[in-house]
């Protein structure tokens, strides 16, 4: 038998989207698009709270929204209003930089390094072990073709080993449609399958992850790190 092949573990208990999800915050933007003023003082907090749906959407929304909320926050908080969520106004929402993969190197002394696509962090997939996620998460363009999928399982850099020209044809053909809920699905096995590092992830409550590669404007790393972990909050 393989050496690599190993017991396939228990199912993530993050919730897996069918399709790439639509952020809550974009929700709460819909719901309260900015305007070309901010509101009057007497936009009430509670009420603009009791419409969002949760913590996240606010934490969200004021980083998008800083003038309308600010606005609003300044309405209540010389009032007296036991009903108004005070502890929400203290939410640190200061985003969190995080690495998705190349140019930069894995760095253990960096803050939250363990969230990275590149910690040294084995997953396991249907019974195959690979290295790191992101040696996963690349693998996975490939899914069906086991030669080219154990080509990127030892490749030290993955993700360019992924663009080499006699793989570059064998990418499956909706790749780009189920990118995002693959990237979901291996970010939930690694954090199922290492828990020492769930309580590394949750301790960021509900500040903004972002990529610190900045040819990935569309953020999706940050974006599903977010998912997974409001996943594991439940």
């Amino acid at each position: 038998m393989n050496g690599n092949v190993i017991p396939a573990p228990p199912s993530p208990h993050c919730t897996m989207p069918s399709e790439k999800p639509v952020p809550r915050w974009q929700v709460a933007a819909t719901l309260f698009p900015v305007q070309p003023a901010p509101p009057p003082k007497s936009v009430d907090l509670g009420d603009l709270l009791g419409q969002l749906s949760d913590v996240s959407d606010w934490v969200r929304y004021l980083s998008e929204n800083v003038a309308c909320a600010t606005a609003a926050i300044t309405g209540t908080l010389g009032q007296q209003n036991d009903t108004t969520p005070r502890a929400i106004l203290d939410v640190d929402t200061s985003p969190i930089m995080v690495q998705s993969g190349w140019p930069f190197p894995w760095d253990s002394q960096a803050a939250f390094a363990n969230l990275s696509l590149l910690s040294p962090h084995a997953v396991i997939y249907n019974g195959v072990k690979y290295p790191t996620a992101a040696n996963l998460f690349f693998a996975l363009k490939f899914e069906g073709d086991d030669v080219a999928m154990a080509t990127i399982r030892t490749a030290s850099d993955p993700e360019w080993a992924a663009t080499d020209r006699s793989l570059v044809p064998l990418v499956r053909s909706d790749w780009h449609s189920i990118a995002y809920s693959q990237l979901v699905l291996v970010l939930c096995l690694k954090f199922e399958q290492h828990p020492d590092l769930v309580g590394e992830l949750l301790s960021t409550n509900y500040r903004p992850f972002i990529d610190r590669r900045r040819d990935r404007p569309d953020n999706i790393f940050g974006r599903a790190l977010e998912d997974v972990r409001d996943s594991l909050h439940g």
